[in-house]
């Protein structure tokens, strides 16, 4: 039981470190058990998190700050956040809410400056 509880954890805290998908190199590792409770799992954290209307995978720890600076590393054009509009262009320096410039710096659109926030 113990074994199985250890792989039950490790599953979970894969969804949150890597989100949704699973890379193949994985996936060929789980049996099929463990990849349908991830997939099961993973489900029920959108659902929850819909239901809050809040991003938990954001960030693994407690953010200090809400708003964060980010310099732009490619032209992405106009970007419609709550605060207004933002012209993305390369090298410019932006605070942004850390939920709206997340995704984008996953991507490699942006990269966040400070660890501070603001």
């Amino acid at each position: 039981m113990v074994y199985l509880n250890e792989r039950m954890n490790r599953i979970k805290d894969l969804r949150w470190q890597i989100g949704t998908g699973l890379p193949d190199n994985v996936s060929s590792n789980l049996s099929h058990g463990e990849r349908a409770f991830f997939t099961k799992y993973s489900e029920n954290l959108n659902e929850y998190m819909r239901e809050v209307d809040l991003n938990l995978t954001l960030d693994l720890e407690p953010p200090k700050h809400h708003k964060i600076q980010v310099r732009c590393l490619e032209d992405r054009g106009e970007l419609f956040t709550r605060d207004g509009s933002v012209d993305l262009r390369r090298n410019t320096v932006h605070l942004m809410w850390r939920e709206e410039a997340q995704p984008l710096i996953r991507e490699g659109v942006l990269e966040q400056l400070d660890d501070d926030g603001c």
